[in-house]
């Protein structure tokens, strides 16, 4: 299931305008007094979850975007160092009990190098953020350029235009580019979506190469479904195309340059999320083949009562058949006796 965060994008900061760093907390308040509830780790439906299985322990991390810092204030669980850029003030200002450093300011103009220090992240994320940017690879690009370190890697979520939800949608007139955020007047919808050429397409536009992917299912809710109205063979097909029920992909990627190309990072956390997910995958299909089974012994079982009554009528017919050709052959043997 996607989560809704903050848009790191809105209008554009008034020319000349520095970047505004959030202001420490007062003096005497503990670092983390104002901290978001962190994710739950057992939740492996919350592509943040998956997000954090890629960050090792300890790690220096900045998180574009980072909306109601419940990313931060997990990786600071496992001492990681996280600093953050994110656009909406009020947002930023609940982030700092998360974070060791929050920039209040625009993906789009922010010198990255400047206010993070050179190659100073080993992880990036960029979580549900991609989308609402002019130029996403733009971003990515000085990304690696000027703060991820040369052994370092991004992790991104982008979500997948070709859901099922967002199909039955467009089939119902209801476009969703411009929609309101909820909570952030005058924010439009995102600027960009995304299926799998263009994922690939951002990737090579970014110079990254993708060390990790992973598609994350979610299904269609009831409202939704109903937008299929009379053709219930149209919800059946979306539901038994995968591409359909993915909603988000997950993506780790490095420089097309980097050596983790030949040596990927061991990453206990995202091996065991990894094993964890194909598992709930095999029973999924296994219960549905169940499901398929008791369906089909269901469907025996109507059959049978009506097999039994074809059979009893059949037996019946046969003796009915049996005494008429004995009649017949009577009436055969009484002729040729008159014949003779």
């Amino acid at each position: 299931m996607t989560t809704e965060r903050s848009p790191a994008l809105a209008t554009p900061p008034a020319p000349g305008r520095s970047p505004a760093l959030a202001t420490p907390p007062a003096p005497g308040r503990s670092p983390l007094a104002a901290a978001v509830a962190s994710l739950d780790l057992d939740d492996l439906d919350d592509p943040r979850v998956l997000a954090v299985g890629w960050v090792p322990a300890g790690a220096a991390v900045l998180d574009l975007g980072t909306g109601d810092a419940a990313v931060p204030a997990t990786l600071r669980r496992t001492g990681c160092k996280v600093q953050a850029v994110e656009i909406d003030p009020v947002l930023a200002a609940g982030a700092r009990g998360s974070c060791d450093r929050v920039v209040v300011a625009d993906l789009e103009t922010l010198d990255l190098g400047a206010a993070f220090g050179h190659r100073s992240a080993q992880v990036v994320l960029a979580l549900d953020v991609l989308g609402w940017l002019r130029d996403p690879a733009g971003l990515l690009r000085r990304v690696v350029e000027e703060v991820l370190d040369p052994d370092g890697w991004i992790v991104m979520t982008l979500p997948n235009v070709k859901h099922a939800s967002v199909r039955l949608r467009l089939l119902a007139g209801q476009f969703l580019a411009g929609r309101a955020v909820e909570g952030h007047s005058g924010i439009g919808g995102p600027l960009r979506h995304f299926d799998p050429a263009a994922c690939d397409a951002l990737l090579s536009g970014a110079g990254l190469v993708s060390i990790g992917r992973r598609s994350l299912a979610a299904g269609i809710d009831a409202e939704t479904a109903a937008l299929a109205g009379e053709d219930p063979g149209l919800l059946r097909r979306l539901q038994a195309d995968p591409e359909a029920m993915t909603a988000t992909y997950l993506v780790a990627a490095v420089p097309a340059g980097s050596p983790l190309l030949e040596d990927p990072p061991l990453l206990p956390a995202a091996s065991a999320q990894g094993a964890a997910l194909d598992a709930i995958a095999r029973a999924k299909r296994i219960e549905d083949r169940l499901a398929e089974l008791e369906a089909q012994h269901e469907t025996l079982e109507g059959i049978l009562p009506v097999l039994g009554e074809l059979r009893a009528a059949s037996v019946s017919r046969r003796a009915t058949l049996r005494t008429l050709l004995r009649m017949l052959e009577g009436n055969l043997e009484a002729i040729d006796e008159s014949a003779r």
